[in-house]
């Protein structure tokens, strides 16, 4: 074994000393290291940065009621008498809310199209979340077709400056005007476009009743027993309640666990990458100096008075030159003149 590693400590000395006779493919590989390291990199701090937004959101004291066989908000559904039942049930604060998606937003930076989340609200999301403050322009007001959109997407995506118009595919003859900006303390509510939930219902959206209805706990240790209540209610049977923390790890999973899947290929790839690329780093070195291993392999094993003085080369270079030579085989006819033949040293 430290046979094996000396020999690969030597080989190594010697590959970087050959490099000056192939740049073209050690550039490339290099090239193509960097840019694998690069989507690798890029697409972990694309999970991390996600599941970063999500846990700044979170609060131990709010939780959401949920539809039991919806995992993310855009898919519940609860009906008026359902949203009726959930007030009835005496919580600090309660905010019923909408879900949709806004299509074919134009991303500022290279004119891709996104889709931004945009939330129906009553004026209680705003005393559910205290960290929503207005930095630009003003609140929506009940009732009219006004919006306000988050800093982070005012800044990433064009036509959401105050005073701009934006329109839903669902009912495009609807102008919904930008009136203000608003951060939410970092969280992921600051990529959203929030109206008034009153105007979303008098185009038919959902009515009266709402996707979710956010809620403060007094206690947070509370929540197992307001599940249990939950399920006791005939109309609250198909509802559960999910702490924001543990809402927002799961919706966040949903969407890392693919990119980190996909990192984990690029890793993979890298890993086979850099195992071809140090052999074939290998082979094209011992290929471009095959006659002179195998020679100086030969003075290195049986030095005559003829041999060429071994100051031509540094020490470590006629070692590896030495442990390779042994395995060539080199034709009587390329051997150097008057090269005098030693015991032990053969031919092929």
């Amino acid at each position: 074994m430290r046979r094996t590693l000396h020999q690969a400590g030597l080989l190594t000395l010697a590959n970087l000393a050959d490099l000056r006779r192939r740049p073209g493919p050690a550039l490339a590989l290099a090239v193509s290291a960097a840019c694998a390291t690069g989507v690798f990199l890029a697409t972990m701090a694309l999970a991390s940065g996600i599941e970063r937004a999500l846990a700044s959101t979170a609060v131990p004291s709010r939780a959401v009621v949920i539809s039991s066989v919806s995992s993310a908000e855009a898919t519940s559904l609860l009906q008026a008498h359902q949203v009726a039942a959930v007030r009835d049930l005496g919580f600090a604060v309660t905010s019923p809310e909408h879900v949709l998606t806004l299509p074919k937003m134009m991303r500022k930076r290279d004119g891709a199209l996104f889709g931004l989340g945009k939330r129906g609200v009553e004026p209680a999301a705003f005393k559910l979340r205290p960290e929503v403050r207005i930095v630009a322009g003003r609140a929506f007001e009940p009732g009219k077709w006004e919006m306000i959109v988050g800093v982070r997407a005012a800044r990433a995506f064009a036509g959401l400056a105050v005073g701009d118009v934006v329109r839903h595919r669902d009912a495009p003859h609807v102008d919904w005007r930008v009136v203000g900006h608003f951060s939410a303390g970092g969280g992921m509510h600051e990529s959203e476009l929030w109206v008034d939930k009153a105007a979303l219902a008098a185009y038919g959206w959902r009515g009266g009743g709402a996707a979710v209805v956010w809620v403060r706990l007094d206690d947070p240790a509370s929540l197992p027993a307001v599940n249990r209540a939950l399920r006791a209610s005939p109309m609250l049977a198909a509802t559960r309640l999910v702490a924001e923390g543990e809402f927002f790890q799961t919706f966040g999973e949903q969407i890392t666990r693919p990119l980190r899947t996909f990192a984990a290929i690029v890793g993979a790839i890298m890993v086979l990458g850099a195992a071809s690329a140090a052999v074939y780093a290998a082979a094209t070195m011992t290929a471009a100096r095959r006659l002179e291993l195998a020679t100086c392999g030969r003075w290195a094993s049986a030095p005559s008075p003829s041999a060429p003085p071994s100051s031509r080369n540094p020490r470590w270079w006629r070692r590896a030159a030495a442990s390779w030579g042994r395995r060539q085989s080199m034709p009587r006819s390329m051997a150097p003149a008057g090269w005098t033949r030693s015991a032990g040293s053969t031919f092929s």
